[in-house]
């Protein structure tokens, strides 16, 4: 449905390009913005090989990338394009491995590609040269400086926290989560990340990617609250506000979804639902229940009392 108003419902114009997590430029329209493609103004990394005609034709249906270019945007980008279908190729390769204590481990792979960095890394590590040891994956000879690989990113993370460069670290981990939304072991390690870069409180990650919340989120009552804007947008759903009834509105396929600030009915598709806790408004955003809008729209959501972290992945 295009933005406008509905009733005196106003609905927000397309947040994304269709099937990305690409920001759309403000009061642009999906075909403005495909015609005039611009990467570097979008924030969009491409392979040398891949022009950005190449790409603008991608965009319009007209052209597809053979798989591993495909793997290889989604590297680059990550989260905006969706998961990377085999996120551990190289580690794997090259015998990085984690244990299921979170220990980052090296298998004998003697000759394989990526092989001797790890295993450089790793002696680094253990004489607590932890920055040295980040900078061996960004030699130009490791193949983890071309192409990304969760696991070495996860263990880039690491070694960056132990140097003490907790900001970088974190990025390192949330650009893990994006390629690799469906690995447990990924999601324990950036709760001990987060934590030793003293980031306390609910994390949000929606298919591994976090939504730019403008408020925090926060519990009440045994339940999060997210803004509901940027969560129903990362979602892919379309959000509508009627400022005189305080009713929101989420739209998503046939789905439709009606809360109301302080009540603690919800429709969904017509249906009345009781809500646990009703919307509210905190600094002048709109908050609604996370657990409710993505079950709503057909999400698992699950939360790890340890990390503190709410996962939103696709059913």
């Amino acid at each position: 449905m295009p933005g406008g108003n509905i009733g005196k419902t106003t609905f927000s114009s397309q947040p994304f390009i269709p099937g990305t997590m690409i920001k759309m430029p403000e009061g642009a329209t999906v075909n403005q913005v495909v015609d005039n493609f611009d990467a570097n103004k979008l924030g969009i990394k491409l392979p040398s090989h891949v022009k950005q005609e190449d790409f603008t034709s991608v965009l319009k249906g007209k052209m597809k990338l053979d798989t591993v270019t495909q793997e290889y945007i989604k590297g680059m980008n990550p989260g905006k394009f969706g998961p990377m279908s085999d996120p551990f190729a190289l580690s794997r390769q090259a015998g990085l491995q984690m244990d299921s204590m979170g220990n980052f481990l090296v298998k004998a792979s003697e000759g394989a590609p990526g092989n001797p960095f790890i295993v450089k890394a790793k002696a680094l590590e253990a004489e607590g040269k932890y920055k040295e040891a980040a900078e061996v994956f960004s030699d130009p000879k490791a193949p983890f400086a071309n192409y990304p690989d969760a696991l070495v990113w996860a263990y880039q993370a690491q070694l960056k926290s132990k140097a003490g460069e907790k900001q970088k670290a974190v990025e390192d981990i949330e650009k893990t989560l994006a390629i690799a939304p469906n690995n447990e072991s990924l999601y324990s390690k950036a709760g001990e990340i987060f934590k030793e870069a003293g980031i306390t409180g609910p994390k949000v990650f929606v298919n591994g990617v976090k939504p730019d919340f403008d408020v925090k989120p926060f519990i009440q009552e045994g339940r999060t609250l997210v803004p509901f804007r940027a969560l129903c947008e990362t979602l892919g759903a379309q959000v509508g506000w009627n400022a005189e009834t305080q009713t929101i509105t989420v739209l998503k396929g046939s789905k439709v979804i009606e809360m109301t600030i302080g009540n603690n009915t919800a429709l969904v598709d017509g249906k009345q639902t009781t809500l646990d806790v009703p919307p509210s408004i905190v600094d002048g955003r709109t908050v609604v229940p996370l657990r409710f809008v993505g079950e709503s729209l057909d999400t698992k959501v699950s939360y790890d009392d340890n990390t503190e972290i709410i996962k939103v992945l696709p059913k």
